[in-house]
């Protein structure tokens, strides 16, 4: 009878064990599917104002020096500047008057910081929330910086475009909160300090500062191509959400480069063997009437929808298009690496998101997806720092001369001053540029990048060598 039991109750832990491990098999199962298909799970949802973020900042020291920052984002800055904002705006008591050109080194602000284009004021104030906004600013129409002064009670605000600055005066104001991030962002030291002992508001628009002394580091990041390494149940997947259908309804084409090309009705998803994703979707009617906050709320609600997966956006460009009677936008926009924009090399586009709205309609919209495998807060270089673009310009100042006789079609090339050449750049900052040579674990490359010409030339931030143009 003994032995009969003891029978019995192995048999019982036998079965009881076998279930057990078919059950932590299966759950394992259902959770490796689950992270599998985590990248096309949106996780994360994106409004205006994540998007409409200055691209730079100047500050301005106690000591009178002024340095230089790219991430604005860092310990919460343009946060607090975005509250401090709405605290001025909103009092009773505001005097705003046009700026004496004379007097703007005087009056130079603390801080500013800039936007890569202008934009109306009240759509920009209503993307942030300030709905409280006194009457009096509506005499502002656009900007492209904003500056706040900490430490001078006379003034309060700074609103500036390419023709004007405003002077916003407001007394029983409260900067403690502001002049706290300021000195944290100081302390980071990731900063670069600016030569130019009479930089005034005109040459802060201008966005060409000369650096006397390269500090910042860049962090070490790599990427992947997730879109390249999906399979196709996962990319079957991706198109149920552009559509909103289910893949039944879907019809799919296989070309031979590996592309996976998805028509639904009139609309078409197009999933590159480069990690480009191309959708197009004919308007339905005319729209005879631009839109800016619509078609920008219309553009952040499409890719919030579409995203596999978050990424710090900001806009970069707004162009106003036609096509046939209907009038919209183009945006691009892009993703940032530790607050530096990043470049990739790409055939068919270099900018992360192209999107083109007709108010309440996308026709058309292109994105790489790449995301950040890893980050290290290591110099990219331990034993060599940052070249200046004082120096990035003399190392390549033949190649810039060749691009700008090319440019201007001069025959006489000996009377090329150096001066030329640089009056025409307009811009220059540091960026990320993407090889796009590896699917996982892509180094990204520190360069500065110098626009001129209408171009992008990005050059190795640590040698200068030329790595890409766009």
């Amino acid at each position: 009878m003994k032995e009969k039991l003891k029978t019995i109750t192995m048999l019982i832990l036998v079965i009881t064990s076998v279930l057990f491990i078919n059950e932590l098999s299966s759950g394992n199962k259902i959770e490796q599917k689950n992270n599998k298909n985590v990248a096309i799970t949106p996780n994360y949802t994106y409004t205006l104002e994540d998007v409409l973020v200055p691209s730079k900042a100047y500050l301005k020291t106690n000591d009178g020096k002024i340095f230089t920052i790219y991430d604005v984002t860092t310990e919460n800055f343009f946060e607090t500047a975005k509250t401090t904002l709405s605290q001025i705006l909103s009092k009773s008591n505001l005097n705003i008057v046009e700026m004496n050109k004379a007097n703007v080194k005087e009056l130079y602000p603390d801080i500013v910081f800039c936007y890569p284009y202008e934009i109306n004021l009240n759509l920009l104030l209503k993307a942030y929330d300030i709905e409280e906004a006194n009457p009096k600013i509506d005499t502002i129409k656009n900007i492209n910086c904003l500056g706040l002064y900490l430490y001078d009670d006379k003034y309060s605000l700074v609103l500036s475009n390419k023709d004007k600055d405003y002077l916003v005066e407001a007394d029983d104001y409260d900067m403690s909160n502001m002049i706290i991030r300021f000195k944290k962002v100081l302390d980071e030291k990731n900063l670069n300090e600016i030569n130019l002992a009479d930089l005034d508001l005109e040459q802060s628009k201008k966005n060409l500062l000369i650096h006397d002394k390269i500090e910042m580091k860049i962090p070490i990041t790599y990427v992947s191509n997730e879109v390249v390494l999906m399979d196709m149940e996962d990319k079957d997947k991706l198109a149920e959400k552009f559509f909103g259908v289910d893949k039944y309804y879907i019809r799919q084409i296989k070309e031979d480069n590996g592309s996976a090309i998805y028509f639904y009705n009139s609309n078409v998803l197009k999933i590159n063997p480069n990690g480009l994703i191309s959708y197009y979707n004919p308007l339905k009617s005319d729209v005879r009437e631009r839109n800016l906050y619509l078609s920008l709320n219309t553009a952040v609600n499409f890719i919030t929808k579409n995203s596999l997966f978050p990424y710090e956006l900001t806009l970069d460009e707004i162009t106003p298009i036609d096509a046939g009677k209907s009038k919209g936008y183009k945006f691009v926009l892009s993703h940032k690496n530790n607050g530096l924009k990043t470049f990739e090399k790409n055939k068919e586009s270099s900018n992360e998101i192209v999107i083109e709205v007709f108010n309440k309609e996308i026709r058309s919209f292109k994105q790489i997806f790449k995301l950040k495998d890893q980050f290290s807060y290591i110099s990219y270089e331990d034993n060599s720092s940052m070249l200046s673009y004082n120096e990035i310009i003399d190392k390549n100042f033949d190649y810039l001369k060749a691009q700008f006789i090319e440019n201007y079609g001069i025959k006489d090339k000996s009377k090329i001053s150096k001066q030329q050449v640089i009056n025409e750049i307009t811009d220059v900052y540091p960026a990320y540029f993407d090889p796009n040579l590896k699917l996982k674990n892509e180094r990204l490359i520190p360069v500065w990048t110098i626009n001129a010409f209408g171009k992008n030339y990005l050059f190795n931030a640590y040698n200068g060598v030329l790595m890409y143009v766009d």
